[in-house]
């Protein structure tokens, strides 16, 4: 079972307080005002997506990786493997789920898993796109695919746009990021969405096959790529999840 949910910059409160004495350090050395805003509002959709997962599965016996929801005091956080991925923390420990982060133009998206999966999530806006994109980034397969819809470009923008954010997930599932050529990988859409929202995408690198999804979310589009596969995904956005408590022990 696969839990996600959005956030905005909106959403995010405006002082610092629920942060971890870690991540503030983090926050301090980022002299860039997006660079720092995008810290924050990743953060905050993680605490959310982690909460929520944590009342919603835990409360139901539906995830059992979580057990029991977690004490309303408990204080999540969040930090950087080694190669990158975020690593979910309850009360400064390892936590037993998988977490993946994505953040575009203001907008920011969570993904919860069991622990033991490999997991990848992605957010893109749907935007008119340079050509120099498809020809230096997709591969010649995805491009001919691509090409097919030159004659209605609002569902070439899409598909496009689709193309790279399944990449972007299918490559943190991988643990490399855009570090590795988006080209060692192959995007093909298939089949209709289903009573989620969601349709199907296979992803190739080399003999290995992941299996994800992806959904059109107002004008953006959402993917998911987990490993094993896993069909069940639970949209945590409207969870009434309890309030998150700061590090401070103040709520937001």
């Amino acid at each position: 079972m696969i839990g996600w949910l959005l956030r905005t910059l909106d959403d995010v409160p405006a002082d610092d307080a629920w942060l971890s004495a870690a991540e503030r350090v983090t926050l301090a050395a980022l002299r860039v005002p997006k660079r720092a805003a995008d810290f924050r509002l990743g953060r905050w959709t993680a605490r959310c997506v982690l909460r929520a997962a944590s009342d919603a599965f835990g409360a139901f016996g539906a995830f059992g990786a979580f057990g029991a929801p977690a004490d309303a005091r408990a204080e999540w956080s969040v930090r950087a493997r080694a190669d990158g991925s975020p690593e979910p923390l309850l009360d400064g420990e390892p936590a037993p789920v998988e977490l993946s982060l994505s953040h575009s133009g203001g907008v920011a998206m969570a993904a919860v898993g069991p622990i033991g999966c490999r997991l990848g999530c992605d957010v893109e806006l749907v935007e008119p796109r340079a050509e120099a994109l498809a020809e230096l980034f997709f591969t010649e397969a995805e491009q001919a695919r691509i090409d097919g819809l030159v004659g209605v470009p609002a569902e070439r923008d899409a598909r496009v746009t689709l193309v790279w954010s399944a990449k972007e997930s299918a490559l943190k599932v991988l643990r490399t990021g855009l570090r590795a050529d988006t080209r060692s990988v192959d995007v093909r859409w298939r089949g209709e969405p289903g009573t989620d929202g969601f349709a199907p995408f296979e992803a190739r690198i080399g003999e290995r096959s992941l299996h994800g999804a992806w959904r059109r979310e107002g004008g953006r589009i959402v993917t998911l790529a987990v490993e094993p596969p896993d069909e069940l995904r639970v949209a945590l956005g409207d969870s009434p999840a309890r309030p998150i408590r700061g590090n401070s022990g103040a709520d937001p």
